[in-house]
């Protein structure tokens, strides 16, 4: 449910998007771990996070 408000926030506002998960990544040492995570898989052509 949460991914879907977060989808639905990121297509139709996306600085607010972007906001939140700012304040997330700043908040949240467990949040940026994972956000650098997948930021390199990204990087490096992953099926599953192209899928995202």
């Amino acid at each position: 449910m949460r991914a879907r408000r977060e989808a639905a926030l990121l297509e139709t506002d996306p600085n607010g998007f972007y906001q939140a998960a700012r304040t997330e990544f700043d908040s949240s040492t467990d949040f940026a771990d994972r956000a650098r995570a997948r930021v390199v898989a990204l990087q490096a052509g992953d099926g599953g996070t192209l899928q995202l």
